[in-house]
């Protein structure tokens, strides 16, 4: 049995989903997974060894804008993004390390612990290297409040993803994360906020792959 452990933090950003990998090295490719109430990442990618090799944990995943607004989902319609952006200033910073830290107490007992976030997610990931205990490694994609947080020093490895065409994110701001944070491996994409959504206008192939190929990397050299 093989066992590793994904948190994954969709976000635009509307629930944290908590994965893990415990099928058998021989199990049958292309095992479904859907983070629950997610929309910010990659909904499907073909065949092991990607995401998608990771199932739904059996635990609650920490929905964490249920905080704010119960059974809280969000697409991309106008009307859902203008909704989505009024929860942005209410965000409980040190409430969402806490639910993400009850997620990795969750799962930790199945083997090493590795956390993906997106968007909000991405911040998410590289507080939580930081800040919490029981992680193997983390990857941000394209986490606006990751500048504002640089002086951080992640307790484990740690990736990020940026595109050099962000509008809510600066590469003024992804310079600061690269200065201050030397340990951290950085990579910037020609690409904009999203790109690695399919859901979204700014979804770019060509960017996605590139990082998903780094990320899975990462997940092999650091979860296994």
């Amino acid at each position: 049995m093989s066992l590793r452990v994904l948190l994954v933090v969709f976000v635009a950003g509307c629930a944290m989903g908590t994965a893990t990998r415990d099928q058998p090295v021989d199990a049958p490719p292309n095992t479904p997974h859907d983070a629950p109430r997610s929309h910010d990442g990659p909904r499907s990618i073909d065949a092991p060894p990607t995401l998608d090799a990771f199932v739904p944990h059996d635990g609650p995943p920490p929905a964490v804008f249920d905080r704010m607004s119960p059974n809280f989902e969000c697409g991309y319609s106008p009307a859902e993004v203008e909704n989505a952006r009024t929860f942005i200033p209410k965000i409980d910073w040190a409430a969402m390390m806490r639910d993400t830290a009850a997620a990795i107490d969750a799962v930790k007992g199945a083997g090493p612990v590795g956390i993906v976030g997106y968007c909000m997610g991405g911040s998410v990931a590289f507080l939580a290297a930081c800040d919490l205990d029981g992680l193997s490694c983390a990857i941000g994609y394209y986490g606006g409040a990751i500048a504002r947080n640089a002086d951080k020093k992640p307790k484990v490895a740690t990736l990020l993803h940026f595109g050099d065409q962000d509008h809510s994110i600066p590469l003024s701001d992804v310079e600061i994360v690269k200065e201050k944070r030397p340990d951290v491996e950085v990579h910037v994409y020609h690409a904009g906020h999203g790109f690695s959504c399919d859901e979204r206008g700014s979804y770019n192939e060509a960017a996605h792959k590139e990082a998903l190929g780094r990320t899975l990397a990462w997940l092999t050299k650091y979860v296994g």
